[in-house]
C-alpha cells in the first residue's frame, strides 16, 4: 500500500530529517530516520498472514482433475504451489516503503516501488509476472469496478453453478457448495486473495472469480 503522506518543515540548506541511529540493528535497511521510525510505529512486530500453498498430490488423491485443468488454464498452477522460505522482518521492511505508481496514460499499468537502504527498486507488471509466475494477460479484475456485464456474468447463474444460496448482504455461506468446487474457494481466500478470516464465506468477488475460472475466462487481478 502507498505510505501515508508525511510532511516535514525544512529551512534552506538544512534537512529536518535526523540521520538514522546506526546502532539500531535494522538501520542499514533504511535511508533515513523517518523511514525507520515509520517502520517501528506501523509495521514492526505486526503479525503477517502466513503464506499457504497447494499440495498438487491432493488433486490426484482426491480426484480433482478438473481443478488442475482450471488452474493450468489460468496459468497459476505453479504459483499456488510455491513453498519457499521467507523472512517476515524483511517483508515488513519492504512494505514500510512500498508505493504503487500508476501509469497516467494507462491505469492498468503500474509499478511497485520500494527502498532498501539508499537503493530504490522499481518493478513493473512484466517483471512482477515473471517473479510471481503469474499471467500478465487476461481480463483485469478490479473488484466492484470490473465490467462483469461484458463477461456475460450473471449472479443467479453463478449461484446455480456452485449450488449456493444467498446469505446476508454480500456474504454467501459455502456450506451447500458442490464439493468439487470448494477447494477453489480456499485457493482464492488463502492464496490468491489471502484474508485473515471468512474462509468459509463466499463474497461477491469470490463468486465472480470462481465463475470466470470455470467458464475459461482468463483473468488477472489488480494489485491491492
Amino acid at each position: 500500500m502507498p505510505r501515508m503522506k508525511r510532511t516535514t518543515k525544512r529551512t534552506r540548506g538544512e534537512s529536518s530529517v535526523e540521520p538514522p541511529p546506526w546502532n539500531h540493528p535494522l538501520a542499514r535497511y533504511f535511508a533515513s530516520n523517518e523511514d525507520l521510525v515509520y517502520y517501528e510505529m506501523r509495521l514492526a512486530g505486526r503479525k503477517e498472514i502466513p503464506p499457504r500453498y497447494l499440495d498438487p498430490n491432493l488433486l490426484v488423491t482426491k480426484n480433482f482433475d478438473h481443478l488442475r485443468e482450471i488452474l493450468e488454464y489460468q496459468g497459476i498452477m505453479n504459483f499456488v504451489q510455491i513453498r519457499d522460505k521467507y523472512y517476515p522482518d524483511l517483508v515488513a521492511i519492504v512494505y514500510s516503503t512500498l508505493m504503487i505508481k500508476v501509469n497516467e496514460e494507462n491505469d492498468s499499468d503500474f509499478s511497485l516501488v520500494f527502498k532498501l537502504g539508499k537503493d530504490e527498486y522499481k518493478l513493473g507488471c512484466s517483471e512482477l509476472a515473471i517473479i510471481w509466475g503469474l499471467p500478465n494477460q487476461g481480463c483485469l479484475f478490479e473488484g466492484g469496478k470490473t465490467p462483469i456485464g461484458d463477461w456475460g456474468y450473471s449472479k443467479e447463474n453463478a449461484m446455480g453453478i456452485f449450488n449456493l444460496t444467498q446469505g446476508t448482504h454480500t456474504k454467501i455461506p459455502c456450506n451447500p457448495m458442490k464439493a468439487e468446487y470448494r477447494p477453489l474457494l480456499y485457493i482464492i481466500s488463502y492464496i490468491l486473495q489471502p484474508r485473515v478470516s471468512g474462509h468459509a464465506t463466499v463474497f461477491n468477488e469470490d463468486l465472480i472469480i470462481m465463475w470466470a475460472m470455470v467458464n475459461n475466462i482468463k483473468i488477472k487481478e489488480e494489485v491491492n
